[in-house]
This record gives structure tokens, sequence and C-alpha cells, in this order.
């Protein structure tokens, strides 16, 4: 207040205080004239003193879009680190003071680099030209997304200091405005905004004036009648929320604008076939399996004529939990050459036999019957009964493939309850061999993998699946990322599956992802972190917490498992969820601490990528893996490279016309389930397995890596049936191995004993790897083109 207001006596009768609130009146009455529709001005009693009233101005909430969106997050993080301190399984001491959180890729689910340009601004403030840009684009978008959006925060770039004798820099053209966005997950996809009804006039012109031309009038089955914008997938692969965005901007920004926008997840919906939807769109290429599978189920329960009544039918496929790469957009029908596992049980009967292999051989009875019950259906599928695991008399032998041609595949196998008791009761048996026992070991794993864990996890994925739509494609994203860098087949999918599972149910210090992009890079930032030597992986489920004694159970399990096998020869990873209390399901045997410890490596040199590059991200470069990294490759013929996306395997062409194969997948059923890189590199492994690690992309690379073990590569002494081909060793190459042997062991070494004499190097062999790159090349056949040898060992 001006000191020519006030007078001598003014402390007397209160006049100050009068004359304090009439200058607080005058303030109010000409912020009012100015603009009565920017401010909501209010009064207010400071600290409830009648004679201090304060003047209140409140900004509309769309006019400070960087203040209310960073306290929405502030509000977002004090939430969630309320539910971390509630867990009652979980230490939130590193996710609530170590990890950080605030990098844009793993905080936000949608991140759009606008460019920059002048806009005016209405605003009385001293504001910025990047500022109103930021302030107009959260005014759009905050309308535009409505609840599709928790919070959107358009972020300006920061302002490089300059030297004291040049001017301010001004932005230019190509500077980028990132606007982030968390999504709703449950509102995210939805292809249907309704507005108001034709009679409200102020707001339908209000709303037709918003969206343009997207906005049209609909009669809907209620009889309601309401402005209305619609959306569409079909035809495109970008997803609803990057349409709206892409429209507005074009809209009420400047024509043109979207050539210049870019998602900065957007590279990641070239990854899948069909790209990466959002919401309940993510699981629509499962639907038509679905259905089939549920086709499939009535056919077999209403078969005439079986000896036994079906009891129970129950999937067991990654195509029936929405986890397949193999499925395709809803364009094409046929899903893969990869049949889906179906567990098929019979009601109980004395009829059953009393001996292991002969209830195998009364599964194949019971298969055939069925094969031949739905070839006189008219259902029109196709059925071949197949045989597996030849070399054993306890496990299963045989399964079903029923196919719909053109459409999709389903293997079925039959579950028999008393297996399990006969084979615990012949683990138990003490005249039992030591191979008899192994065998029988071994087919109990089987058994519960096959009939009871695998039923169970599939059913349980779909549940998560339902309440988290985009755990779909974030598990096929992972899935991708695992093929890519070759990892298969030493992890069991389950795995990986359980992997994804954990950043949705756990996703600590964050909320749950709300796009697959998002979901992938903390998928992967976990993968970084998890120390899976020193802790096992507890999953947590929806509905099943698991409780506290049920974890020090878990974790009593591993610490044992550490101390039979501290150097993790027979198990590195454990990983244990309410269905498996073990840990014994999917992690009981891969993978190696080798590769264990290649799936770390990767993960923390693709989180470092992430870090480093930032908004300027090419999700491509992080499913790129290295060839140097492997001994040798083995290079496969194009022709069996190509099972990718269901392409069969063509044969080549026969001399004769008659002898042509059809080479049309949708028709060609015979090679359904029919993988011969997958058979080769089973085969190799068994017939290598202390010597070579293999690696390759089922679902279509180009060559088998390998690695040889490093104690395999060192000379030893000659020794009768070596399991694979040796050459003596030179004494100056033995002598060279011998000393980096004795350096790596401490640098100092010994001198020679008199057991070491030319004779006795004579006496020694190595691998001769060139012979077993050649008994490999022999193996093959036409199926690898030409072995190249990358680095020596």
């Amino acid at each position: 207040m001006p000191a020519a207001l006030f007078q001598e006596k003014d402390y007397l009768n209160y006049r100050y205080f009068f004359k304090r609130a009439y200058y607080l009146a005058c303030i109010a009455a000409g912020l009012k004239a100015l603009d009565a529709n920017r401010w909501k001005m209010n009064f207010e009693l400071w600290n409830g003193n009648t004679l201090q009233p304060v003047l209140r101005l409140l900004l509309p909430p769309d006019e400070d879009s960087a203040k209310g969106s960073s306290l929405q997050c502030l509000r977002d993080q004090a939430t969630i680190s309320l539910k971390m301190l509630n867990e009652a399984n979980f230490d939130p001491f590193d996710a609530l003071f170590i990890i950080k959180v605030d990098r844009p890729l793993g905080m936000f689910d949608l991140i759009a680099q606008v460019p920059w340009l002048k806009v005016a601004s209405s605003s009385p403030d001293h504001v910025s030209e990047t500022m109103a840009l930021c302030r107009k684009i959260y005014h759009i978008l905050k309308k535009g997304l409505s609840d599709r959006a928790h919070m959107v925060y358009p972020a300006s770039p920061n302002t490089d200091p300059w030297s004291i004798k040049d001017h301010c820099p001004a932005h230019t053209p190509n500077t980028l405005i990132s606007v982030r966005v968390v999504l709703n997950p449950s509102a995210a996809g939805r292809l249907l905004d309704l507005g108001p009804t034709a009679e409200h006039k102020t707001e339908t012109d209000s709303f037709q004036k918003f969206w343009g031309s997207k906005a049209e009038l609909r009669r809907f089955k209620d009889g309601s009648i309401l402005e209305s914008v619609v959306w569409t997938t079909k035809d495109s692969k970008v997803p609803v929320v990057q349409q709206i965005i892409l429209y507005l901007l074009e809209r009420h920004l400047k024509a043109g604008i979207t050539q210049s926008v870019n998602f900065v997840d957007g590279s990641f919906n070239g990854l899948l076939c069909g790209g990466l939807k959002d919401g309940l769109q993510a699981l629509a290429p499962f639907r038509h399996f679905a259905a089939l599978y549920h086709e499939l189920e009535m056919t077999i329960r209403g078969l005439p004529g079986l000896p036994l009544q079906v009891r129970h039918v129950a999937a067991a496929g990654s195509c029936m939990r929405h986890a397949s790469t193999d499925v395709l957009d809803s364009s094409r029908a046929w899903v893969g050459l990869t049949p889906s596992d179906v567990q098929v049980q019979f009601e109980g009967s004395g009829r059953w036999p009393d001996d292991l292999a002969a209830i195998q051989r009364t599964k194949i009875a019971l298969l055939l019957k069925m094969a031949e019950l739905l070839a006189g259906s008219k259902s029109g599928l196709v059925s071949r009964l197949g045989l597996e695991n030849e070399k054993y008399t306890v496990l299963n032998r045989a399964f079903l493939d029923v196919i719909f041609p053109g459409k999709a595949a389903f293997r079925l196998r039959i579950h028999h309850e008393r297996e399990r008791s006969l084979l615990e009761q012949q683990i138990c048996g003490k005249n039992l061999g030591y191979r008899s026992r192994e065998e029988a070991v071994h087919a109990l794993a089987e058994y519960k993998r096959l009939h009871l864990h695998a039923p169970s996890h599939t059913q349980m994925i779909q549940i998560h699946c339902s309440r988290f739509p985009l755990l779909s494609p974030t598990m096929l994203l992972v899935k991708k990322w695992f093929y890519s860098h070759l990892l298969c087949p030493h992890f069991c999918e389950e795995v990986i599956e359980l992997l994804v599972l954990r950043t949705f149910t756990q996703p600590w210090p964050w909320a749950e992802p709300s796009s697959a992009s998002t979901g992938f890079l903390r998928t992967i930032f976990f993968l970084s972190k998890w120390d899976w030597r020193a802790e096992p992986l507890v999953i947590d489920h929806l509905g099943e917490a698991l409780g506290s004694t049920e974890v020090k159970a878990i974790h009593t399990r591993f610490e044992a498992w550490r101390k039979i096998d501290p150097g993790m020869v027979k198990r590195a990873m454990f990983v244990a969820s309410k269905l498996d209390l073990d840990g014994d399901a999917w992690t009981h045997t891969q993978p190696s601490k080798v590769v264990a410890a290649r799936m770390t490596m990767l993960a923390r040199s693709a989180y470092q990528v992430i870090k480093e590059t930032g908004l300027d991200l090419k999700p491509t470069v992080l499913f790129s893996s290295p060839a140097t990294d492997y001994h040798f490759l083995l290079h496969l013929h194009p022709r069996f490279a190509a099972r990718r996306h269901g392409h069969a395997i063509i044969p080549s062409q026969p001399q004769y016309k008659n002898l042509q194969l059809v080479s049309c997948p949708e028709e060609n059923v015979s090679q359904v389930g029919f993988d011969p890189v997958g058979s080769f590199v089973d085969e190799l492994q068994s017939l290598y397995t202390s010597h070579v690690l293999f690696f390759y992309d089922p679902t279509g690379a180009a060559f088998i890596a390998g690695l040889w073990n490093p104690a395999s590569t060192v000379p030893r002494p000659w020794k009768v049936v070596l399991s694979y081909s040796t050459q003596p060793v030179h004494h100056r190459a033995l002598a060279s191995n011998d000393g980096r042997r004795r350096a790596h062991r401490g640098g100092v070494s010994a001198p020679d004993t008199a057991d070491d004499t030319a004779d006795d190097d004579d006496a020694r062999l190595e691998m001769n790897r060139a012979a077993v790159l050649n008994e490999i090349a022999r193996l093959a056949g036409e199926m690898v083109s030409r072995v190249e040898v990358i680095r020596e060992p």
C-alpha cells in the first residue's frame, strides 16, 4: 500500500484494517474489469481474523499445465509408495529410495515429440512462446483424450546457458516439445466416444467444433441419439490413442504438423505382426483361436462310441493364454505350424491297467479311437496320430494332432491320474536300479509339468490377460527379445511369461504398465537388476497372494538348493509362484548358469542403450544380437529358415510333376508340427550336451550359433571311448595351454615335473573342433548351407 494512503493516527479505531480491506476490494474490482472470465476470485480470512481478509486468485486447471501435471505426478507417486509399504511380502527399500523412476521411457506410457511452432497467448502472465504452446497442447489433448489419459504432461526443452554478451537464444523449428502421457488401460483402446444429445444445442455445437468432420450423429440400440466419434484399428497398425493425438494436433495446431510428429514407442508397432494394440483390442487376434478351441472341446465331448466318458478338457498351449508369437492378425486365419497343447482326461475306471507301460499303450488305443470317430464326424477335422519319447517306457508315448485346415491345429494328450501314484511308488521302491530310478524321476517331473502345471499356468495367464489386456502384447515383445538373442531353447515359454507377469502384478516403483512398450522396457530393467544367483523370483497372482509362511518356505528351499549346488551346475534360476511353491516346474533343469548370465548381460546392455539414447531410442537396436559373441555359426538353407508366422518349409522341386507336394500352408496339413530345425538342435544338444551350447531363434533365424565349453577345449590325458573327436596335442601347444592355465590360476607356475615328458605330451589329446563341425554338417545334410567359424575359444 502506498504511504500516501496513511495518516498519523490510522492506528486508532481500526482505520488501518478498514483501509487495507478497501484496498483489496479495489484490486479485485480492477482485475474483474480487466478480464472477468480469466480469474476465479474470492476472499478468505487470514488465520480466521475478520480484520485481515485476503484476496485469493485461482487459474483454471488448463492454464498451468506443467504445475497441474507435476502435482498429479507427485500424488501418483505418493499413492504408489503407500501401496508398496502395505505389501507384506515385499521389501520396499530399493523401490522407494534407490531406483530412479523419473526416466521418461519407464515412467510414461506414450511419448510424442511435436515440432515447435509459434502460437498466440492470451495469458496476462509473461510466458514464453514455448510455454504457450505447451499449454495449448495440454488443453487440446486433455479434452480430447478424456478418461483415456490419466495424465498429460507437455515438457518444454530446457534452455541452454548463453554468454552474457549474447541475446537469449530463440527456439527454432527444429526444437521438439515432448508430450508425455500416462494412459488408463481400461479405456485407452475404446473405439467410440459419446457426446451430447441433439437437444443440447450449445454442447452439440462445441462438440462438433472440437472434433470437426469426425463428429457424427448416431442412433443407438437404446433409442438415444448422440453426437459421437468412431475410431478403428481394422486397417491400421496405429493404436487408437495415437490416432486421436495426430488428428487433434492436425486440426487445432497446424495442418500438416502430423507429418513431423514422432512417437517414441511407434517403432515397436512394426516388431509384431499386426502391430501393438491397446486396451481390449490387444486380445483380438486370439479370439478366433479361442472359438476354434471351444468348437474342438464340444466335438470331443460329443463323440459317440468312446469306451470311457470324457471328464475334462484343458488348454495348455501358449495360443490359449494369449502368448503365442505364431498368432497372426485377424486378416489371416492360419495359426502357424505349431499345434497348441490340449489335455484330455477320461473318467476313472477299473478298466485302466495298473502298469505304466500298459497305460501308455492304452492311451494310444484311445487316441486311435478318437481319430477314427473324428474322421467319421461331419466337422471337417483332420487328425493324425504321432509318437514321442520312443526311448522311454514310462513317459507319455503318443499324441493326436487335430487340425482345422487353413485355421489352427491342436495337439491332444491323455492325462491319467493313476500315473503319478505309480511313478511315486516306483521311485520309492528299494529294488529299482539307478537308471530305472532316474527314468522314473524324469517321468514324474514331466508328468507334473505336462499334465498339472501347464494347464493351471494357462488358466492363470488367461485370467491375468483379462485383468491386464496389455499383458499379452508385452509377453509377445519380451518373447521376441529372447528369440532375437537366440536364448531359446534354453528358456521355457512359461518362464518368460512369469517374468512379464511380475511387471504387472508387482510393478513397483511404478504403477502397472498401460502400454506394451512400457511393460517391455520395465521387464528389461528388472532383468538387468535381478541377481538370480542370490535371490529367487517369487510371483504373486491376483486373488491368490502368497502368505508369509509360503514365501518363507520358498526362500528356505532356494537356500537349500544353493547349499546343495553352490556352483549352480544343476540349477541356476529359481522361479516360484502360488502354483509352484517348489520352483520345479519351469526352472528345474534350465537355463544353465552360462545362459542365465548371458541373459543378464544382454539385459544390462539393453538398459544401458535405453538410458543413453533416451527419447532418441530406436527399438530395433534392442533386438539386434551380434554374431561375434559366438564361436561358430551354422548357416541354414533359406528353405529351412523360412518358418516364421506360418510359412511352410517348401521342399525342393522334384523331377516329376506327379511327385510335387502342395506348398500352400493352408492346405498342406502334413507339415503341422513339422519343425526340422528344432529337432536338429535338440539332437545336437543331446549329442554334445557337455561340450557345446547351441542357440537359435525358433521363429525363423538364419543360423544356429554355438559356443564351445572351455572345459572341453583343454588338453587332457588319453582315454578310451571319448564322446567326441580328438587329436593329439603337440608339445609346444601343450606348453602354451599349460602356461595359460597356470597364469589363470595365480600367475605363478611351478617347475615342470618328471611326468611332463615328451612321451606324455604325445599321449595327451584335445577336441578336434574342425572334425566335430564336419560331423554336425554331415548330420544336417542340406539343412545347413555352410559352417562359419567366428573365433577360436
